[in-house]
């Protein structure tokens, strides 16, 4: 054991010093039981859809129009009259609907901050169920106050917002005119 005792002291003096590093990166430092809201470049966050949109457009006219002339001569065989009327009348009506409307659900993630604090979001989502493909991509600015506890955002709060939907697939290509149909459109019919 005393032989030990020289050996390891010089072990240690030979050994380098220790560092400490601080575990505690005040940049990305979240606590455990805090705000679990996006705010930085790389955090993703849940996005509602639920857009509503109508328009409706309606045009009435309505013309009368009349004219009336009477004239009385007198002659030995007795009264006679001469009359002219002449009228016009005019109806029309117009009226334009259209409207639509989309829920979803996407997740999105932070690509940008911006100088103001704002978060430039942007989501894809591909379902595929049967040969039918939809397809759903967003992207906008959020302000981080937006942002409701859960991580979740309405899509009437992104500025800027860019929301495409599509589908491909047999219920799409039915929706579309045949080769016939477009070609009468095509020239004029």
């Amino acid at each position: 054991m005393r032989r030990l005792l020289p050996a390891l002291g010089l072990l240690m003096l030979q050994a380098s010093p220790l560092q400490a590093d601080n575990l505690y990166d005040e940049r990305s430092f979240r606590p455990l039981a805090g705000d679990v809201r996006a705010r930085e470049v790389g955090d993703s966050l849940t996005v509602l859809i639920v857009e509503t949109s109508s328009a409706e457009s309606r045009a009435n006219s309505s013309e009368d129009s009349g004219f009336s002339f009477d004239a009385g001569v007198k002659d030995a065989s007795g009264p006679s009259s001469v009359g002219l009327d002449v009228e016009s009348s005019s109806d029309g009506a117009a009226r334009t609907t259209r409207g639509g409307n989309l829920r979803a659900q996407i997740s999105a993630r932070v690509e940008k901050r911006l100088d103001n604090g704002d978060l430039f979001i942007r989501g894809h989502q591909m379902i595929r169920v049967n040969g039918e493909e939809q397809e759903i991509r967003l992207e906008g600015v959020v302000r981080p106050v937006d942002i409701a506890g859960a991580n979740v955002v309405l899509s009437s709060r992104i500025m800027d917002a860019r929301i495409e939907y599509k589908g491909k697939g047999w219920v799409s290509r039915s929706q579309r005119p045949g080769i016939f149909r477009r070609l009468l459109i095509f020239m004029g019919f």
